[in-house]
């Protein structure tokens, strides 16, 4: 398994690299996900373990619209262990 790439399906799984073994420190992974016109996403965690951190600033997972990953699009930060 990979870390990052792109997705183009109905539906599907994105795995963290090692799972379910804890990822390296430093890991980053970016995932483009891409659906069939007038398709919908949906996005569910089956476990999010992730270290906390002050404020959020590591360790997290980030959803965006779109394929800039620019701040501006930023949907959502999860960050802990609250399964979203």
């Amino acid at each position: 398994r990979g870390c990052g790439g792109s997705v183009y399906a109905d539906d599907g799984y994105i795995y963290s690299p090692m799972y379910p073994q804890p990822f390296k420190n430093n890991t980053e992974c970016t995932w483009y996900i891409t659906v069939p016109g007038y398709h919908t996403v949906k996005i569910e965690f089956q476990r999010l373990q992730l270290n906390s951190s002050r404020g959020c600033d590591s360790n997290y997972v980030e959803l965006y619209d779109g394929h800039s990953g620019s701040t501006e699009e930023r949907v959502v930060r999860y960050c802990g262990t609250v399964r979203p």
